[in-house]
């Protein structure tokens, strides 16, 4: 009992050695909504950017980078391919360009 209760504290630290970072927010204009951000890896080059509603915390749009490209999702549509390089994404500016971008492909 005592091995599963030490295992069960270690695996938060096991997942945060993985990679990657808790959802935070971005800013976002609609109130209504609210637009997630976490890292998954790959020196912050995987990331994923999820527009919710704030009130369900229904998915309206996803917009994630695979470290190599970038997909975007509607909704429950298939999710599809957007730019075959992650670069625009990958300077400064970076949360910036996710929220432009995904307020442009929700329109």
């Amino acid at each position: 009992m005592w091995r599963l209760c030490v295992l069960m504290m270690c695996l938060p630290v096991i997942g945060l050695a993985s990679g990657g970072t808790p959802p935070s927010p971005l800013d976002w204009p609609n109130q209504r909504e609210v637009l997630w951000y976490h890292s998954c890896g790959c020196a912050d080059a995987c990331w994923v950017a999820e527009l919710r509603n704030r009130k369900n915390q229904q998915i309206k749009a996803r917009l994630r980078c695979d470290c190599e490209q970038v997909f975007f999702r509607l909704g429950k549509q298939p999710e599809q391919q957007y730019a075959s390089s992650c670069s625009a994404f990958s300077d400064e500016n970076k949360f910036q360009e996710i929220t432009r971008t995904l307020h442009e492909l929700v329109q």
